[in-house]
């Protein structure tokens, strides 16, 4: 699909964006559903982002079928970009002198 015949906007990191004419469609319903998709956990900025995927993919405007579509969509988090931690791993915050003596046991 090349972008002359593309009925989606540009693609980026977060998803694709509505075309110009569609921003005004993705507003109404993002601001028309909020409420609800906030009692559920999501943050504005997130409710602002799927609606602005869900118009540009041409899912209708229907406020219940973006909430249904909103919440299937795999949760952000701010700890998104990090990977799992295993049991034997140490947090990022804990600083490497902390390491030595975790486990119960002392190195010094």
């Amino acid at each position: 699909m090349t972008p002359e015949t593309s009925h989606m906007g540009p693609v980026t990191a977060e998803g694709p964006e509505p075309e110009a004419a569609e921003v005004e469609s993705a507003r109404l319903l993002a601001n028309e559903t909020r409420d609800r998709l906030r009692e559920k956990g999501l943050p504005d900025e997130r409710i602002d982002r799927l609606a602005d995927a869900f118009i540009a993919l041409d899912r209708g405007q229907d406020q219940d079928a973006f909430i249904t579509w909103a919440l299937s969509q795999a949760p952000e988090t701010d700890t998104d970009h990090v990977d799992q931690a295993s049991d034997g791993s140490f947090p990022a915050s804990d600083p490497p002198s902390t390491w030595a003596s975790a486990g119960g046991t002392d190195a010094r």
